[in-house]
Formats: C-alpha cells, sequence, structure tokens
C-alpha cells in the first residue's frame, strides 16, 4: 500500500524533521547594509550592499529571505557567490 508522506508545511515543503538542516544557496541571504562580514573578510574595508542589476544581484530580497527561513527552518546557511567570506547570524523567525 501507499504511505501518507505528511501534511505540507510553510512554503509547501513536506513536514519532515530532519536534523541538523542545511540550506546551501548560490545567492545569499539579505544582510542589512554595511553588515560586519567578521574578522574573516579579505576586503575589510570594502562592505557588502545590496544590489540589484540586470544579470545579477548581490543578495536575495529580505521579504524572499524571510519566506525562505520561515519555510525551511535551517540550523546553517551556506552560500556561495560573494567570492570573499561574510559570517552573517539570521534570526529564524
Amino acid at each position: 500500500g501507499s504511505q501518507d508522506p505528511g501534511g505540507a508545511g510553510p512554503g509547501g515543503l513536506p513536514e519532515v524533521d530532519c536534523r541538523p538542516r542545511v540550506l546551501l544557496t548560490h545567492i545569499p541571504l539579505y544582510r542589512k547594509p554595511n553588515t560586519d562580514c567578521g574578522p574573516g573578510r579579505g576586503a575589510k574595508n570594502q562592505p557588502i550592499s545590496y544590489m540589484v542589476r540586470h544579470t545579477f544581484q548581490t543578495s536575495v530580497s529580505k521579504e524572499l529571505s524571510k519566506s525562505i527561513l520561515e519555510a525551511a527552518r535551517p540550523d546553517l546557511v551556506l552560500s556561495g557567490d560573494d567570492h570573499d567570506q561574510c559570517r552573517v547570524e539570521h534570526a529564524v523567525p
């Protein structure tokens, strides 16, 4: 017989309690303008600002980031688009 996979959670994702939950993204989640990226950042005096251009953006919008965090409820988020380190703690709503 078939098994019921369970109900859908926030964002239509199946409710599965797998921990730790890691979210991998190419475009980083939103961070406030001029966020301090910590001591590991190579470009120490170059803050990361939110920019949207025709072919790229530096981070996901604040609203979309909130929706992603609410739906995925990750324990760790790893993003790989900045070509430099930026350590940010995101609050999960």
